[in-house]
């Protein structure tokens, strides 16, 4: 028979030699513990890139609010797995350049989980390359992404131009007299998406467009471009951006046609920097939101949402969602984020454009827009 008298014996001492392995080495022996306790531990950084200043200073405004409310509303709520949110402003100045340095500052510096990308796409587009190579989730708000270069890191939360063929169409079925059209178009991708959406219409309601005229000056009063259009004499005129600008040309050379534009003269309806008389009665497209997101938000920042406000606001709350399905692989939690928002549905388990939600079409009556669909 086998003797375990001398094992027995020893059994004590190797649990004492297991005991003090343990205390003199913790690296060795259950180091993975205090690691995951103390990552769960840490906030969750999220970078924000945004126009603080410049140009886009509103839209960057109301974004910097979407983020801001999205947090806010999931710190409340515990935090993301057990981790609190904190959200890191850097103002890009309406710049390229300065977008760039600010995202290599949050990245580089400050070290964050996550980004979120500024408000026009000639601001984001050079963060797609940089998100690629850092390998840090970045999600944005430019619309049309379809023509940027692709990164596995880049999502966007931007309405689809294309979703507002509806609202176009019914744009030229309300008004069946129109023949001709003209088109000031932003000159970038943005632009470029509308005035395809734009043309198509038109050719679909039998309606000639007879000039197109492009800029991409910010500083642009459009004299020029109307002047060349106004040979035309056109019975419609479409454009997407400045619509104080364009409204008083076309007044001042005495043309009276029949106006579409685009989300963008909603700032200026708020701001009112375009008259009362020159808006009357013309038609614009846009994504609304729930009465109960615009209940929340004007409670917060007592300032109604419009712009991208929501798009920011599904943007941050977008990227929370992907950690929360995959910690350690955003980017690949993105891809399973599919939930009702609150202009439409959000999914991203088709590619990185997640904004499903539908452009209605609104009609100017003494400053106000009016939804008609």
């Amino acid at each position: 028979m086998f003797d375990t008298s001398a094992t027995e014996a020893k059994r004590p001492f190797w649990k004492l030699f297991i005991s003090l392995l343990i205390v003199t080495f913790p690296s060795v022996v259950g180091s993975q513990q205090p690691e995951v306790s103390e990552v769960a531990s840490k906030p969750l950084r999220v970078g924000g890139i945004v126009s603080l200043t410049g140009p886009a200073a509103g839209w960057g405004e109301m974004a910097r609010f979407g983020w801001e409310l999205a947090i806010e509303e999931a710190n409340a709520a515990g935090g993301v797995t057990g981790r609190k949110v904190e959200l890191m402003l850097e103002d890009s100045r309406t710049n390229p350049t300065g977008s760039v340095s600010a995202y290599k500052k949050l990245v580089s510096v400050d070290r964050v989980d996550a980004t979120l990308g500024d408000v026009w796409d000639f601001l984001t587009s050079p963060l797609i390359a940089l998100s690629r190579s850092s390998k840090v989730l970045l999600v944005s708000t430019i619309i049309d992404q379809s023509t940027h270069e692709r990164s596995p890191y880049f999502f966007t939360t931007g309405p689809r131009i294309a979703s507002a063929h509806d609202a176009v169409d019914r744009f030229f079925e309300l008004n069946p007299e129109l023949k001709t059209a003209a088109i000031l178009s932003w000159d970038n991708d943005w632009g470029h998406a509308y005035e395809r959406v734009w043309s198509e219409a038109a050719q679909k309601a039998g309606v000639t467009i007879v000039s197109v005229q492009r800029s991409l000056d910010m500083g642009t009063d459009w004299r020029a471009e109307v002047a060349k259009i106004s040979v035309k004499r056109p019975d419609a005129v479409i454009f997407g951006y400045q619509a104080d600008r364009i409204l008083k040309r076309l007044r001042e050379l005495g043309l009276h046609p029949k106006i579409l534009t685009t989300s963008n003269v909603v700032e200026e309806l708020k701001l009112k920097s375009v008259s009362e008389e020159l808006s009357e009665g013309i038609y614009y497209t846009d994504w609304t939101p729930s009465d109960a997101f615009v209940t929340r938000f004007e409670s917060r920042f007592k300032k109604a949402p419009m712009l991208n406000a929501v798009e920011g606001y599904e943007a941050a709350r977008s990227l929370l969602k992907a950690f929360a399905l995959d910690p350690n692989r955003p980017e690949v939690g993105m891809l399973k984020v599919i939930y009702p928002g609150e202009s439409g549905r959000v999914d991203f388990s088709t590619g990185p454009n997640g904004n499903y939600s539908e452009a209605h079409l609104h009609v100017v009556k003494r400053g106000q827009g009016i939804r008609l669909h």
